[in-house]
């Protein structure tokens, strides 16, 4: 099988790491991957050299460059893809018009997107309920929403160990923001834990405007260090 992945943002997040670890196990798994990308981004560097892994670098200027959208058919059109995925607006919006018509097209939505963008793809994948809430209430069919929670790429472990009498510490890693919804991941903390220590980084010292500091649990303890 053959597989297109479309990634066109410039920074590396969340959404550029699912891109990488998706089209890495894609390869990994026999298929043929085709990674399409902006040469001034940093998901195609992130990749490794794989006999199954083509990468090309296409320039994307915004939603609006459709000459961006006609190179990628190009790119499309050599590489005879069963499938495309795309990974945000840009590419959903630009990468869906280019293989619109020639093969299936599957975008991960992320987040709760704006659908203006996604006319052109066939299936989405949301990682949350709310995200699927989101697509059947924009008037997406179910048949065309398939839901798929986030993974990660580490090795799991059989479990944790502890001798007896010592404290439970549990590390979360994610962005200090209320969209990325940590605080969901806190607050029943008080259920089971006596305090709840987190790091995170200063620019999101608790009072910021985006973030839902008011909501923590009162033995919570925050740090940057």
């Amino acid at each position: 099988m053959r597989v297109a992945q479309i990634m066109l943002a410039k920074r590396f997040g969340g959404a550029e790491r699912s891109f990488v670890d998706l089209t890495i196990g894609l390869a990994e798994r026999g298929l043929q991957v085709l990674a399409i990308g902006d040469p001034r981004g940093e998901a195609l560097e992130k990749l490794p050299r794989h006999s199954n892994i083509q990468c090309a670098r296409v320039k994307c200027r915004g939603v609006w460059d459709w000459l961006c959208s006609f190179r990628i058919k190009q790119h499309l059109v050599r590489f005879a893809p069963d499938l495309v995925q795309t990974h945000l607006a840009r590419a959903a919006h630009l990468g869906g018009r280019a293989a619109h018509g020639a093969a299936p097209t599957l975008a991960k939505t992320h987040n709760l997107v704006n659908l203006n963008y996604y006319r052109y793809i066939d299936s989405l994948v949301a990682t949350t309920n709310e995200q699927q809430t989101y697509l059947l209430d924009n008037g997406i069919p179910a048949t065309a929403i398939v839901k798929i929670p986030n993974f990660c790429a580490f090795e799991p472990t059989a479990g944790a160990t502890r001798a007896a009498g010592e404290d439970l510490v549990i590390k979360s890693l994610g962005r200090f923001v209320e969209k990325k919804a940590l605080i969901f991941c806190c607050t029943p903390s008080r259920a089971f834990l006596s305090a709840v220590s987190m790091r995170g980084s200063r620019s999101r010292a608790p009072g910021r405007r985006d973030a839902s500091w008011e909501h923590l649990p009162a033995n919570s303890k925050y740090s940057t260090k």
